[in-house]
């Protein structure tokens, strides 16, 4: 087993452990639905009532709404957290916020890159 691989299978792991406590509500309008792994990122599944939010403002906000998640992860001082960013990096995946549109379907990606995700490690 090469490095990649055991890394990728500890990434494997830690999507399928927050998996458990999905779905969760992120905030009034938002309910993160489950993570999923491709071969390019890690992809926390939004789903948006666009009643409470139009999914247009999201767009708009994109730079606003990447910059709060960045944030927010850059703050998760937790052991699990920046872990889980570590393995991240180290199986060079993305994070994306994938946000769809409960009522139109309409889907925005906020992707966190592999070197944004490094700055964050930097910070401890």
């Amino acid at each position: 087993v090469n490095a990649s691989e055991s890394e990728l299978a500890k990434l494997e792991s830690q999507v399928h452990m927050a998996n458990l406590q999905f779905p969760m509500k992120a905030s009034e309008e938002v309910i993160i639905e489950k993570v999923e792994l491709n071969d390019k990122a890690v992809i926390y599944i939004c789903r948006v009532d666009e009643d409470l939010c139009d999914m247009n403002q999201i767009k708009a906000n994109a730079a606003e709404v990447k910059q709060g998640i960045i944030e927010t992860l850059g703050n998760q001082t937790d052991l699990a957290t920046q872990l889980f960013i570590k393995s991240c990096v180290n199986c060079d995946r993305n994070i994306v916020y994938r946000y769809i549109g409960k009522q139109s379907e309409a889907q925005h990606d906020v992707v966190i890159t592999v070197p944004e995700l490094k700055d964050m490690l930097k910070k401890e």
